[in-house]
């Protein structure tokens, strides 16, 4: 009976090596796996800065959260079908995750709809789509950005004008939402007119020829908006030619060229979007919604507003010159 008792603990015993042995391996796997992701964003125009820092910070969470990230997209934020094969060449590579940043609302839908139906995870980062259906939607709250924007200006033109805003491609939400958000601010100032909005699609100098145009033929206009890098750079280049200044100039997103016209009173004030940010608290969050872990369906990545007066404060410093 001894005897058998004694196999019995031995037994057990080894069993128990086994099973610590093997919560061990798999914990060890678990630490060590190396997830897939795609980041599929709007633009890889060389120079376009708020791309590539999106991308550099997504590049320093894949690092530390064990991602092996591979980036994608268009050369333009005006080729839609050039960022649907690619968004349609990341699924057939069947990654974990996908980061997206659509370039039109609605043609990237069917697209997204399929990536969840086919079991990947989907963060939608920058620019949303028409309908929900991502795990989790990650940027900066784009109307209030720019209703503060447009409450500023409207302060600044002591609640008189004549506005244009200068805008980019209209499929994507970021410009449907800064421009409906600067015009709410506006709203604040009855005196105020929106005279019209200019879509100059992802060309500065389009905006830069749009500008000159209204500049010319409308001597009485006062004011500007622009609702990105792109189009900003191209309002900044046709005020400094135009020697008006008297134009009050409002924007969103800074950039070296930005930095520059801000510095030297081209531009009035801008949001600064948090791009760097942007591309690891989504890659952040692809990891935790692939894991279950994720606690929220939208991750708001904050902004700030730059003038001239506040741009050499070092927290204003640190978000317009990140390069440096």
């Amino acid at each position: 009976m001894a005897k058998k008792t004694f196999y019995i603990i031995i037994s057990l015993i080894i069993a128990g090596i086994f099973v610590t042995f093997g919560i061990f391996l798999v914990q060890k796997n678990a630490t060590n796996r190396v997830l897939d992701a795609t980041l599929i964003v709007k633009s890889r125009q060389p120079g376009f800065e708020f791309w590539e820092l999106l991308e550099k910070g997504a590049k320093e969470g894949a690092k530390e959260f064990g991602v092996n990230l591979t980036v994608d997209g268009a050369m333009s934020e005006e080729d839609t079908e050039g960022q649907v094969e690619a968004v349609r060449k990341a699924i057939a590579s069947a990654p974990d995750m996908i980061i997206l940043a659509a370039a039109d609302r609605d043609a990237l839908l069917p697209y997204a709809k399929e990536i969840r139906e086919k079991g990947i995870t989907l963060i939608i980062v920058d620019s949303g789509l028409s309908e929900n259906v991502e795990n989790c939607f990650v940027g900066t709250d784009n109307y209030e950005a720019a209703k503060r924007v447009g409450d500023a200006m409207g302060k600044a033109m002591d609640g008189k004008g004549r506005v244009a805003v200068i805008s980019h491609s209209p499929q994507a939400t970021t410009a449907q939402q800064r421009t409906a958000g600067f015009m709410r601010g506006i709203q604040n100032y009855p005196d105020m007119e929106i005279m019209g909005t200019y879509d100059i699609g992802d060309s500065t100098d389009r905006s830069y020829e749009t500008t000159s145009e209204i500049l010319r033929e409308n001597p009485d206009i006062t004011g500007l908006f622009a609702t990105n890098q792109i189009s900003a750079e191209g309002v900044s280049r046709a005020i400094k030619e135009s020697g008006r200044d008297d134009i009050y100039f409002y924007a969103f997103d800074s950039s070296t060229v930005q930095n520059e016209a801000l510095e030297n009173g081209i531009v009035d004030g801008f949001a600064v979007q948090m791009p760097f940010n942007m591309g690891y608290m989504a890659v952040q969050a692809a990891v935790e919604a692939y894991d279950g872990t994720l606690r929220t369906t939208n991750i708001d990545t904050g902004f700030a507003f730059a003038t001239k007066e506040n741009m050499c404060e070092e927290e204003i410093q640190k978000l317009i010159y990140p390069f440096v």
